[in-house]
């Protein structure tokens, strides 16, 4: 949820700087325009959101997880094709 949240912040924060957030000089300014640009690299931080909802869903509600094949192989023994 908090990856989705900065992504609105960076989203806000361009609709009111307009065109000043890609041409900022202003120290301040500036730090939008960088929060804006790495806002896609906080969803893959801590995990995709998929990646989260499936690991939520099975460890802490019990859902069934999903169905792999591969499930009881080791990593380095799996096809990653």
């Amino acid at each position: 949820m908090a990856s989705d949240v900065l992504g609105r912040i960076g989203e806000i924060a361009a609709d009111l700087l307009g065109n000043n957030i890609t041409a900022a000089v202003d120290p301040d300014q500036f730090a939008w325009t960088e929060h804006l640009l790495g806002s896609p690299g906080y969803r893959l931080a801590g995990g995709t959101d998929q990646i989260q909802r499936n690991i939520i869903g099975e460890r802490v509600l019990g859902l069934p997880p999903e169905p792999r094949e591969d499930r009881d192989r080791p990593w380095s023994q799996r096809d990653r094709r």
